[in-house]
């Protein structure tokens, strides 16, 4: 025989032993403690139990709880009494199915029965949840109460008494409340009434009298309102971005308190785990919900705030580009009044400089005079030049514009430059030109 083979059926064997193993069902039978108010008592149960590969037990099949102790084991007279009696399913460590609870005591003060039967699928609430308490010297039930669940929300009629006082109503099949809710305490009743979750009446009265003590109907364009969104929702839900108000849900906090009471101490919750619905020692059923309207920005109001933010932003975008071009424009204007005092001391400089190139002593005058006395040479050239500069002077003083003004000043000290030059040059060809010219265009172009 091929020695692969024997090795490889020996690890399969070897596998399935090691899993047969680890999920062999277990049985455990023994004690089994309370916590809390409840750790005096001393009980036993029975259940079966399968270990994960971290040695977790994960419970599976039925789950029997008993004590019956007498008041000897809790200081007591020995004819007082408390027995525990609780009976269920678990599913993967998770509660399946009907669970039973019965807890006796005859106690001084005390002497009666609760019963409760709940209903579990996969560890959530679902079916009938019930429970009462009896009372044996009175020899009748003086505290009952009654849930039905479906996926831990409870639907249809629901209901608890305690002597005169009780609480009855309705939630829908989505866990709101509908319809007329009751709730009487200690002589006054408060009433309720749900449209799917919406309060349409709320009003408070005296039992004995009838009197109303207190009415308020929800307000008709809200309600208005409500039944629009509830209708919308289940046909047209994006229209109900076209609605100022929204649906916001939340709970009634005072019937979920109110039944958790009543079931949390009678199902032992704390010490019998596998109820999803209860977590660090709380039960959150989705249930007793209620709705109440916000208001809310419709379509066309965001519509018109976008358009708003958007005009905001683009006026802030305008206003900054504005500013920037008014501090550009500052700044430009600031280098041509800098660059315009430059070039008119540059061209005061020159026009100074060609003055005095062109202004010399007159021999004769000064000896008949007895003083110096200056004259101009090459007049007919001076006084041209003299004419163009003027006009160049004139028209940077008209301008309120640097750049125009610049460019004329520039013009006044090119041409203070040019004609400089012709001081001890020939120019009668030039002068004699220039007699002959009459407008300040025919000499700039002369002097080019």
């Amino acid at each position: 025989m091929n020695k692969s083979i024997i090795v490889s059926c020996l690890i399969l064997i070897s596998c399935l032993m090691f899993k047969s193993k680890a999920f062999t069902q277990s049985n455990y039978s023994g004690e089994y403690k309370l916590s809390g108010d409840f750790s005096f008592i001393k009980g036993k149960a029975n259940y079966t139990y399968t270990e994960n590969s971290n040695y977790e037990r994960i419970k599976n099949g039925s789950f029997t709880y008993s004590a019956n102790m007498n008041g000897t084991e809790f200081g007591m007279k020995s004819s007082n009494k408390i027995s525990i009696s609780i009976k269920g399913n678990y599913s993967k460590n998770l509660k399946n199915g009907r669970w039973s609870h019965i807890v006796a005591v005859k106690i001084p003060g005390n002497n009666g029965k609760v019963t409760s039967n709940v209903n579990y699928k996969n560890g959530w609430p679902h079916g009938e949840w019930s429970s009462s308490v009896y009372d044996n010297e009175k020899n009748k039930i003086t505290e009952s109460g009654l849930l039905k669940f479906n996926n831990n929300t409870v639907i249809g009629d629901f209901k608890s008494s305690k002597g005169k006082n009780y609480v009855k109503g309705n939630c829908d099949e989505k866990g709101f409340l509908h319809g007329k809710t009751s709730i009487v305490e200690g002589g006054t009743e408060y009433i309720r009434e749900y449209n799917h979750g919406f309060l349409t009446l709320n009003v408070t009265r005296n039992i004995q009298s009838g009197n109303v003590i207190e009415s308020k109907k929800a307000d008709p364009e809200e309600m208005e309102y409500f039944n629009k969104i509830h209708s919308l929702s289940n046909t047209n839900p994006e229209e109900l971005e076209d609605i100022p108000f929204r649906r916001v849900q939340k709970y009634n906090n005072y019937l979920i308190d109110h039944f958790a009471k009543m079931f949390k101490d009678a199902l032992f919750s704390n010490d019998f785990p596998g109820d999803s619905s209860f977590v660090n020692s709380e039960y959150y059923w989705d249930s007793f919900k209620v709705y109440v309207l916000e208001k809310q920005e419709t379509k066309q109001e965001k519509l018109a705030k976008e358009q708003a933010e958007a005009e905001r932003l683009e006026a802030e975008k305008l206003a900054r580009e504005a500013a920037e071009a008014e501090r550009l424009e500052a700044e430009l204007k600031k280098k041509q009044v800098e660059k315009y005092n430059i070039a008119q001391q540059a061209m005061q400089k020159s026009d100074k400089a060609l003055n005095e190139a062109y202004t010399v002593l007159d021999q004769i005058k000064t000896a008949y005079e007895g003083k110096n006395v200056y004259k101009i040479k090459k007049k007919k050239l001076y006084n041209s030049y003299r004419k163009l500069h003027t006009e160049y002077i004139k028209k940077t003083n008209q301008s309120d514009d640097y750049e125009v003004k610049n460019n004329f000043l520039e013009k006044a000290k090119a041409l203070s430059d040019r004609v400089i030059l012709l001081v001890d040059t020939k120019t009668k060809d030039l002068e004699r030109s220039l007699k002959s010219a009459t407008t300040t265009e025919q000499i700039e172009e002369l002097l080019k």
